[in-house]
């Protein structure tokens, strides 16, 4: 098997190599104690989405989940690394896992932790086709956060526009409550037996 790099791929780990260089001298101009300072926020905007996600969902919860990116992004960001040389790519991952293990975000460290089986599997011979990326982990990684990012934006921006134009969301809470409300009003189709009835009314969900 010939393992030698395409020129194409040689070229992208070339800016690869650039772009990490540029990521790490901005990190050494940055101030004492910021570290922990964004530590310190992105938990408390972490408690504030899961205090949010216990009631129903609403612009509030749109907001603290992209705030909640929004600084991890900025983290991740501010934290560039090189990947040991030599090592194992599980072992890199793993590395990642434990350099990163502070943010305690359940979705982003779950991340992680899939990459570490995903490459564990790939050395073992066990087919793994989970997304993954070649490359330092560090790009990979700061990759996924700010596809994460946009896409909290973007359910963010959806939100607005649909509680400006008096939308609500429908959601699994939602119609769990359905049968409640509409027997409260006794607009509940129900058989001799008392039952509920079969309809094709879509809010009539049995």
């Amino acid at each position: 098997m010939d393992d030698r790099l395409s020129e194409s791929e040689e070229q992208c780990l070339i800016n690869a190599e650039a772009r990490l260089d540029e990521l790490i001298a901005k990190q050494a101009r940055r101030p004492p104690g910021a570290s922990r300072a964004l530590l310190q926020a992105i938990w408390e905007a972490a408690d504030r989405e899961a205090d949010l996600q216990d009631g129903e969902v609403g612009l509030a919860l749109r907001e603290a989940q992209f705030e909640k990116w929004r600084l991890i992004h900025k983290y991740v960001r501010e934290h560039p690394y090189r990947d040991r040389p030599g090592q194992k790519r599980s072992a890199q991952w793993q590395a990642v896992l434990d350099r990163f293990r502070d943010v305690r975000d359940g979705e982003f460290i779950d991340l992680i932790v899939q990459q570490v089986e995903i490459a564990r599997n790939l050395e073992n011979g066990i087919q793994d086709l989970r997304p993954r990326k070649a490359g330092p982990t560090y790009l990979a990684l700061l990759e996924y956060v700010s596809n994460r990012k946009r896409k909290a934006l973007a359910v963010l921006h959806w939100a607005r526009t649909a509680e400006e134009e008096g939308c609500f969301p429908v959601n699994s809470s939602f119609h769990s409550r359905t049968d409640e409300i509409l027997t409260r009003h006794d607009l509940k189709e129900l058989d001799e037996e008392g039952k509920p009835r079969l309809t094709t009314d879509p809010l009539a969900r049995n």
